[in-house]
């Protein structure tokens, strides 16, 4: 009924650089829903701005393994990304408690680049709302699971 929310959640990601280990993070974000719905009351648009940390993507490796006159050594490299975000979001209501949505936008953090995404959403009650995206980054690939509540 109201036309701002807020949301967070738990994000599952990969990185382009396939010799990290996956790492799951968070985020949390705020948004307005536009009156705009292209004359069709089953779509909906949305405005979404937030923030989102990747958590720590880590690889290990030994370095003199094979070296009999060095005693092997284990490294281990981590990596984080975390930055705001901006995005628009548009939806399509299947019915009242069932949505497929897409977004597009911009990262302004650490992965600066474009940001696609692609999902659904399941309306729990008139207030709350469950969501499931899958959203690409320059660098990040993320699976997230997202709760949000109006205001």
């Amino acid at each position: 009924k109201s036309q701002y929310y807020a949301g967070g959640g738990v994000t599952f990601n990969s990185l382009a650089d396939s010799t990290f280990d996956d790492a799951a993070g968070f985020q949390f974000f705020g948004g307005y829903c536009s009156k705009f719905n292209f004359h069709n009351p089953k779509i909906g648009t949305s405005i979404e701005g937030g923030y989102m940390n990747s958590g720590d993507f880590e690889r290990t490796s030994v370095r003199f393994q094979n070296n009999p006159n060095r005693p092997a050594q284990t490294i281990t490299e981590s990596r984080s990304f975390g930055g705001a975000w901006l995005s628009g979001l548009g939806e399509y209501r299947f019915s009242p408690k069932l949505h497929v949505m897409g977004r597009a936008g911009v990262d302004f953090g650490d992965d600066n680049g474009l940001i696609l995404g692609l999902g659904a959403a399941m309306n729990i009650t008139h207030f709350v709302q469950l969501r499931g995206e899958y959203v690409a980054r320059d660098n990040i690939d993320s699976i997230q699971v997202n709760l949000i509540t109006e205001f």
